[in-house]
């Protein structure tokens, strides 16, 4: 029991110096590729030639340099995974926190989009197109009910309010 333990603990080890070493070769590499990139770009004067045919300054160089190191990184740190055995694992754990961001992105986005749709409706039953309100301050005639958005035009400019603030604030129905 305690010879297996070392023995995994020794296989481990040797798996995780050789890792190491993989992503210190891959971190060299990859600068070297970089730097060589853009001597090679910048002795070929292709930026110079991009500049003079499309009249515009980019950074060709430098960006394309830093794509093949960091692709060089990326490579170097995928087979340390693989040499580890970790490389699903930690595909998973990332497809795992994409999907988390992305539910969280949409429930950030849809928050007030949701209220505005619902309102929608109950705003169409206490206003027509013409009506003459008076919402806090301002006075105007309804021009538009959209989906999320009531178009309020007043004597010095047009403002949109967004439906669920239309009904939670005090509005009065002037009479023509």
């Amino acid at each position: 029991m305690v010879e297996e333990f070392i023995r995994n603990t020794s296989v481990f080890l040797i798996k995780l110096i050789i890792s190491g070493i993989i992503v210190i070769i891959g971190l060299i590499l990859g600068r070297f590729a970089g730097n060589l990139t853009k001597k090679i770009m910048k002795e070929l004067e292709i930026k110079r030639l991009l500049e003079k045919r499309n009249k515009i300054n980019i950074f060709l160089e430098e960006n394309i340099a830093d794509l093949v190191k960091y692709l060089i990184y990326l490579a170097s740190f995928i087979v340390a995974l693989i040499q580890l055995g970790l490389f699903f694992t930690v595909v998973f754990i990332f497809i795992g926190l994409i999907i988390v961001l992305l539910t969280i992105f949409s429930v950030f986005t849809t928050k007030d989009l949701i209220p505005n749709f619902a309102s929608r409706f109950k705003v169409k039953k206490l206003f027509n197109l013409g009506s003459k309100v008076k919402i806090n301050n301002l006075s105007g005639v309804i021009m538009d009910i959209s989906l999320h958005e009531t178009l309020l035009k007043t004597k010095e400019y047009s403002i949109y309010i967004p439906n669920s603030l239309v009904l939670k604030t005090k509005i009065k129905v002037e009479k023509i």
